[in-house]
């Protein structure tokens, strides 16, 4: 890095730390912001790449400081670089091209002030692959911190949230693969419990990632069988996901089971059929990983959000498209379950007794965007919140 730190572009061979230098120079060169495009195909080198870049303006920043300013602001740098294993965990994972595929895109921006260092950031992610929580191409893997989850919690964790192996979950073993020889689960699952420490995730926190996590997989392995419309087969898998998500069983029950519409002032229950039923428990399974993702996303960015008052870089990682026709069909699976994940989904994640699940869809507007929360919020305790908005 020392090396690059010293040349123009084009005075050494290429690199990764050339690109990143001359952006970093152009700050002041062209006295205007600049971005670094990371683009191609899964297994490129985007991920790294990017991590590369973050290391090298972080060390570079270190450079234009005194020793007095250095240990605040190595904070703010250590933080955005800790951000990394927490990302790669909940939006990486194994493809047939690449054990450690990013599949969302994301922008890194770091804000510069006058003297040169790094004094705060923020992240936007595209997470476009929710698919791959419900389903997995042959040889391929889910999130990677599905896995890391079963390998890395302790005994009692595990029984108290009714974990076991990969094997034992639909969500990860359809797919035929449940492991990499490249790939240390357990040690992914320290690194970033580790990283969310210095994220300052509080231990509550983690834990309700944890639990939402576990909820996740038992939702998976609930079944269904054709009596009169879709009845749920057997109930350990659901009672389990009720309990871990904080739901009523048999509420959890309905919503797979029937859809609830409104008809001139009254509630019509129709049933639906297994498969309907199956795509209800995917969009459900598929909205939970998508807003935990965007809430750790969001922790990452209370953490790191700092000054914005002189120029910034930002790092575009687009993920790569390695097959169009698998990305077509997709959004193609997107758009039905998008229409799945009814308004009485989300009124009954709305009746969580955990304020995290609670919290998670507070703010997501319906389909018909009606208030939804007639049956929700009725059975909540009031927060600090909702008496503003009774008093306002």
């Amino acid at each position: 890095m020392e090396r690059y730190s010293r040349c123009h572009l084009g005075e050494l061979p290429p690199h990764v730390f050339a690109i990143a230098n001359e952006c970093y120079r152009c700050l002041w060169k062209r006295h205007d912001n600049q971005c670094v495009l990371i683009s191609g195909e899964s297994g490129a080198g985007k991920t790294e790449s990017t991590k590369l870049i973050l290391k090298f303006l972080s060390a570079i920043s270190q450079q234009s400081l005194d020793l007095s300013s250095k240990e605040k602001t190595s904070c703010v740098e250590q933080a955005i670089l800790e951000s990394s294993p927490i990302m790669e965990a909940f939006g990486n994972a194994k493809t047939v091209y690449n054990n450690n595929s990013s599949r969302f895109g994301k922008f890194v921006q770091l804000n510069i002030c006058q003297k040169g260092n790094i004094q705060g950031g923020r992240i936007v992610d595209y997470f476009s692959s929710q698919n791959r929580v419900v389903r997995q191409n042959p040889g391929e893997r889910n999130y990677h911190i599905f896995y890391a989850l079963l390998a890395g919690l302790e005994h009692e964790e595990k029984e108290e949230f009714y974990l076991s192996v990969p094997e034992n979950y639909h969500y990860l073993n359809q797919s035929g693969c449940v492991g990499d020889k490249t790939i240390s689960d357990q040690e992914s699952f320290r690194e970033v419990i580790t990283a969310m420490e210095v994220m300052q995730f509080s231990k509550e926190e983690v834990r309700e990632v944890l639990r939402l996590l576990a909820g996740i997989l038992h939702l998976g392995n609930i079944e269904f069988i054709t009596a009169g419309g879709a009845q749920v087969s057997f109930k350990t898998a659901l009672g389990r996901s009720a309990e871990l998500l904080g739901l009523d069983p048999a509420q959890l029950t309905d919503a797979l089971t029937q859809r609830s519409m409104s008809l001139r002032g009254e509630e019509i229950l129709t049933p639906l059929n297994v498969q309907q039923a199956v795509d209800s428990r995917d969009s459900l399974a598929m909205a939970l990983y998508a807003r935990c993702f965007e809430w750790v996303i969001k922790k990452i960015n209370s953490r790191i959000k700092g000054k914005d008052d002189f120029k910034s870089v930002g790092i575009l990682d687009i993920f790569g498209f390695e097959n169009f026709e698998v990305q077509y069909d997709v959004r193609g699976i997107l758009e039905k379950n998008r229409d799945t994940f009814r308004d009485d989904l989300l009124n009954l994640l709305r009746e969580s007794r955990f304020d995290f699940i609670y919290d998670l869809f507070e703010h997501v507007s319906s389909r018909t965007n009606q208030d939804t929360l007639k049956c929700g919020s009725k059975h909540r305790r009031p927060t600090v919140s909702s008496q503003f908005k009774k008093w306002a």
